[in-house]
């Protein structure tokens, strides 16, 4: 498996550096998947989740070496190299899934009752309540994508 550098910051602190396998973020675009060799590019990161995947580089390792929520900014691709500069971040661990389920219920009755140009905001608003929901999940060990 081939692995690249990557290097995740904000203005105030160093989130991330090390060799990944994969990335997964998302881009005003779409979602981007990015392995080693990928294509020289630049993207605008809208708020959502962003995904390093280490597999492969120990045995013993997770997969996932770091998710987080990135609420913009932007991302960088080179040959062997990314770097990530978001405008913030939050981390599982500093979310509450009490308040993400509220969040996700307001950013819903928000989105029903948006008109004209609010849409858009209104969908962003609910796209970032179900990220964080899904994240905190995800990191309380519950499965939301079980199928009955």
């Amino acid at each position: 498996m081939n692995f690249f550098h990557i290097l995740v910051v904000t203005a105030e602190e160093e989130i991330y550096r090390g060799k990944v396998s994969k990335v997964i973020a998302c881009s005003s675009s779409g979602e981007l998947g990015i392995m080693a060799g990928h294509a020289p590019l630049l993207a605008i990161l809208r708020p959502g989740v962003l995904r390093l995947d280490c597999r492969g580089e120990q045995r013993d390792e997770a997969n996932t070496c770091l998710e987080v929520i990135v609420l913009g900014g932007y991302l960088e691709v080179q040959p062997n190299n990314v770097i990530v500069l978001a405008d913030a971040v939050e981390r599982a661990e500093d979310l509450n899934r009490a308040k993400a389920e509220k969040a996700v219920q307001r950013a819903k009755d928000n989105f029903a009752l948006a008109k004209g140009g609010n849409i858009d905001l209104a969908m962003v608003a609910l796209e970032l309540a179900l990220a964080r929901y899904n994240l905190v999940c995800k990191n309380d060990g519950i499965n939301l994508n079980r199928r009955s």
